[in-house]
């Protein structure tokens, strides 16, 4: 966890913010100089939504800046009662950002996060570097259109016209990518 998030969870401690099992977390305000704090939900959200689909939560940290911390791996830690341990990633198990129920957080990995978005989510991973090339090769050729490739690699359109952009970018249009031997003939 970050120092941010420890701070955070340091005022979850305090009595400042609740984090409730729905996700929300709302900052607990005073009643006029009673000292003490309200704790009814809803009195203040402060979990915001952000363009990225995450909710955040933006706060001064203990120097005076204004910082923010994920507000799904702040539920997470709560409510589980224990830090999110080094190169641990907080999935969401139905794949909505913004749904930070405790029941919807699972503590993964980076290979465990891969594997939910792409079987359970049936999001699309990212093309392989020597499928790249394969694509690179097909287009310095010249014989099919963008639509046939893309359909014989099984990629969009819209990938094999950036690996067309990044060819030209990088001066390559003129190569034709043909494979070397180990003695640098052409294969």
């Amino acid at each position: 966890m970050s120092p941010t998030e420890i701070e955070f969870l340091a005022m979850v401690s305090f009595g400042w913010y609740t984090v409730w099992a729905t996700g929300e977390i709302t900052r607990n305000v005073r009643r006029h100089g009673k000292g003490r704090f309200i704790r009814e939900k809803g009195v203040v959200r402060v979990d915001t939504a952000h363009h990225d689909g995450y909710r955040r939560v933006q706060f001064r940290n203990r120097l005076g800046r204004s910082v923010f911390v994920f507000a799904h791996r702040i539920v997470w830690a709560v409510h589980r009662k224990q830090f999110i341990p080094t190169g641990g990633i907080i999935n969401h198990d139905d794949g909505d950002k913004s749904q930070n129920a405790i029941r919807n957080l699972v503590l993964t990995d980076t290979s465990g996060n891969v594997k939910h978005a792409v079987h359970q989510l049936g999001r699309r991973q990212k093309t392989p570097d020597d499928v790249c090339v394969l694509i690179a090769k097909a287009l310095s050729r010249g014989n099919d259109t963008l639509v046939a490739i893309a359909a014989s690699f099984g990629v969009s359109v819209k990938k094999v016209n950036e690996i067309r952009r990044t060819i030209r970018q990088l001066g390559y249009e003129h190569t034709s990518f043909v494979d070397y031997n180990q003695d640098g003939t052409p294969a």
